[in-house]
C-alpha cells in the first residue's frame, strides 16, 4: 500500500488520502482516530487477501459493529463508508498504478457487507456491486473493450459466499457466470476467455504478501516459569515471545548469536538490560524454562552482570521484548502496525526505540506507529538527518490527527535534510512549545 483513502469511516467524515512511508508516525490527542486508522489498514489487507468481509473486531482492535464504524455526527449519519488503497507496480523500465476501493454498507437484514468492490489500473478495471438482495452487477474493462452484466442471487447463501470471497479469488466465484451475460458496451466485440484471464491477472497483482502484524498497546505480562509450546504463532500481546526466545537460544540454532546479539545491543542502548539468557529445568524438549535478564551492576567484586527473572525486573522490559523480537524475525510483514511502543519505557529507552525502529525499517515495507513519545519521534528524525540509517527524509512522515468538533482531519508533515519539520499546521505541538517557552522563562 502506497496511499490509503477513506470517507465516512469512524470520525473521518470527509474523504481523505494518506501516503504511507517506510516509517509513518501517527500523533495527536487521545480519541482522534489513530487506532481506528491502524485497524483500517489491517481490514484492507483482510478484504483483499483473506476474507471479503474483514473482521473489524479482531484483537487487538475492536471497532464494533457497522453502527460504530460508519460516521455518525450531529448533522450526518452515513449509511455506508468507503475505503481503499493504491500502489505502484514495476513494469519493465517503468511502473503503473493500481487502485482498490471498497464500499461497505448493509443490504436488507444483513450486517456489514462489501456492497461495491472495484479494482482498476491504467487499462483494466472490474467493478462488482450488490444492488439488492437479488442482484449483483458487474462491469469489466480490458484493452479490447467494456462489458457489463448482472447475476441473479438465488438465495442468501450465494450472497454470503460472494461477499466473503477475497478480492484475489473473485474470478473463481465469477467463473459461474456465462460469458453471454456480459453485454458489450460502446460497440465492443464479444468478451473472450483471454479478457477474463486479463482481469484475473490484475486481481492477483493485488495480493499483498506477508500478513500485517498488529501489536497491542499492552503486551502479555511476564510469568516466572514457562512451559514449552509447539505453536509459536504471532499474537498481538506477544505471548509467542518466550518460546521463540527459548528456541533461538538453543546451542544448535545457527541464528542464535545473530538475533541474541541484536537483542542485547538494543538492551544496552536503551539501558534496560545487558544480557538475555534462558534457564531450562531439564534436558527434555518439553522441560519448563525461565527467562533471565542480566544487568551490569556494581557489587562487592566490582562491575558484574547480575541475572534476575524476567518477572522481577522493570515492567518495561517485558513490554518491549515482543516488539523487538518480532522486528528481529525475518521477513518483516509488508505492514507493521504498532501501538505505543514507548509504553512503560523511560525517556532514554523511548529514544533508543526510535533508533531501533529506524535501523530496522525497510523501503520494501511500511512501519505505521501510533505514538505519544516526543523522544521516540525526535530520535527518528535525528537519525535520518545524521545518516545513521538507510532511510532519507522522503521515507518518513508524521500524520497529525486533528479533531474539530465531531470530525478529524489528518495533516501530513514532512522533514527536510536538516531534520526540520515542514508543512506543520500552526497548532502542531503547541503543548510542547508552550512547555519549552515556559521552562525558558519566555
Amino acid at each position: 500500500m502506497d496511499k490509503v483513502f477513506f470517507e465516512n469511516f469512524r470520525c473521518f467524515r470527509k474523504r481523505q488520502e494518506v501516503v504511507l512511508k517506510p516509517i509513518t508516525l501517527l500523533v495527536g490527542n487521545n480519541s482522534t482516530g489513530k487506532t481506528s486508522f491502524l485497524a483500517l489498514l489491517r481490514a484492507l489487507w483482510d478484504a483483499t487477501n483473506r476474507n471479503g468481509i474483514p473482521d473489524f473486531k479482531r484483537p487487538p482492535i475492536d471497532l464494533g459493529t457497522f453502527e460504530d464504524i460508519a460516521y455518525n455526527g450531529p448533522d450526518h449519519r452515513a449509511d455506508s463508508f468507503e475505503t481503499g488503497y493504491s500502489f505502484d507496480l514495476p513494469k519493465g523500465d517503468s511502473s503503473y498504478s493500481k487502485t482498490v476501493s471498497i464500499v461497505f454498507g448493509r443490504i436488507g437484514i444483513h450486517g456489514l457487507l462489501p456492497v461495491n468492490r472495484a479494482v482498476k489500473d491504467n487499462s483494466r478495471s472490474i467493478n462488482l456491486q450488490i444492488k439488492n438482495e437479488n442482484t449483483i452487477e458487474i462491469e469489466i474493462g480490458t484493452r479490447r473493450g467494456k462489458w457489463n452484466g448482472h447475476m441473479d442471487v438465488e438465495n442468501e447463501e450465494v450472497l454470503k459466499r460472494f461477499s466473503e470471497t477475497p478480492m484475489v479469488s473473485l474470478m473463481n466465484e465469477l467463473s459461474r457466470w456465462e460469458r453471454q451475460s456480459l453485454l458489450p458496451v460502446e460497440d465492443s466485440p464479444s468478451i473472450t476467455r483471454a479478457d477474463l484471464d486479463e482481469i484475473h491477472e490484475m486481481l492477483l497483482e493485488c495480493n499483498l504478501t506477508f500478513k500485517p502484524y498488529a501489536g497491542a498497546p499492552v503486551r502479555a505480562e511476564p510469568v516466572r516459569t514457562y512451559d514449552p509450546i509447539s505453536d509459536c504463532q504471532d499474537d498481538p500481546e506477544g505471548r509467542f515471545v518466550p518460546n521463540f526466545l527459548a528456541m533461538q537460544c538453543r546451542d544448535d540454532n545457527p541464528y542464535r548469536d545473530k538475533i541474541k546479539d541484536r537483542l542485547e545491543k538494543f538492551g544496552k542502548d536503551s539501558q534496560l538490560f545487558d544480557k538475555i539468557t534462558i534457564k531450562k529445568f531439564g534436558d527434555a524438549g518439553n522441560a519448563p524454562f525461565q527467562i533471565h535478564v542480566g544487568i551490569n551492576e556494581s557489587t562487592g567484586h566490582g562491575q558484574e552482570i547480575v541475572y534476575r527473572n524476567l518477572a522481577d525486573v522493570d515492567y518495561g522490559v517485558s513490554q518491549i521484548l515482543p516488539i523487538v523480537v518480532h522486528i528481529l524475525r525475518k521477513p518483516l510483514p509488508s505492514l507493521f502496525l504498532l501501538q505505543q511502543p514507548e509504553m512503560h519505557l523511560h525517556p532514554c529507552a523511548q529514544a533508543a526505540m526510535g533508533s531501533f525502529l529506524c535501523s530496522m525499517a525497510s523501503k520494501e515495507g511500511k512501519m505505521i506507529i501510533e505514538t505519544h513519545s516526543d523522544f521516540l519521534m525526535e530520535r527518528i528524525m535525528l537519525d535520518i538527518r545524521d545518516g545513521k540509517c538507510s532511510l532519507g527524509p522522503e521515507d518518513f512522515s508524521i500524520l497529525f490527527f486533528d479533531r474539530k468538533g465531531s470530525e478529524v482531519r489528518i495533516h501530513p508533515i514532512r522533514i527536510d535534510k536538516s531534520g526540520n519539520v515542514l508543512d506543520a499546521p500552526n497548532h502542531y505541538r503547541n503543548f510542547f512549545m508552550h512547555e519549552m517557552t515556559r521552562s525558558l522563562g519566555l
